[in-house]
């Protein structure tokens, strides 16, 4: 039901901000051509090294989210914990992690990953797999990531 209200919302509600960045950048003398979606999304999906690795690497961390909040219960049920110890231990992570992020695509697929494994597998293989995906997607971010001093720099100074 949720679901159901917030995209309604968005659709009804929401208004596209593009054309307010638009008129800004004109009025400051910047380019009057703008990437549209599409090009975005395969821009930061695809073709622009850091922000595809950063997407991914994103959605990996989302993942782990997914596969915490669907299988860590079970996992603890089967460890004969007690459902107080087990509530309480399942709402440290969501609460942590629920208020410091809002979206990401990561939770669904980790949700659904973890839930299709643990059916075929057990819920030992999950959790494996998703660790398994996680150092993967570490690998990938160390070989594809470029350093950056300039960020570096400005991170160096907000310490």
């Amino acid at each position: 039901m949720f679901v159901a209200v917030g995209l309604a919302l968005s659709v009804l509600v929401v208004r596209e901000t593009v054309e307010h960045a638009r008129l800004e950048t004109k009025s400051r003398g910047g380019p009057a051509q703008y990437l549209s979606q599409r090009d975005i999304f395969v821009r930061k999906s695809f073709s622009d090294r850091e922000l595809s690795i950063v997407s991914q690497a994103g959605l990996v961390n989302n993942l782990n989210d997914g596969m915490a909040w669907g299988l860590f219960p079970l996992f603890f049920a089967a460890a004969e914990l007690t459902i107080a110890e087990i509530g309480t231990l399942a709402a440290i992570y969501p609460a942590v992690w629920g208020l410091s992020q809002l979206v990401d695509l990561g939770y669904a697929v980790g949700a659904l990953l973890a839930g299709m494994v643990a059916d075929a597998r057990g819920l030992a293989s999950a959790i494996w797999i998703v660790a398994g995906i996680t150092f993967a997607s570490g690998v990938v971010v160390a070989l594809r990531m470029r350093e950056t001093h300039g960020v570096l720099s400005i991170m160096a100074r907000e310490t």
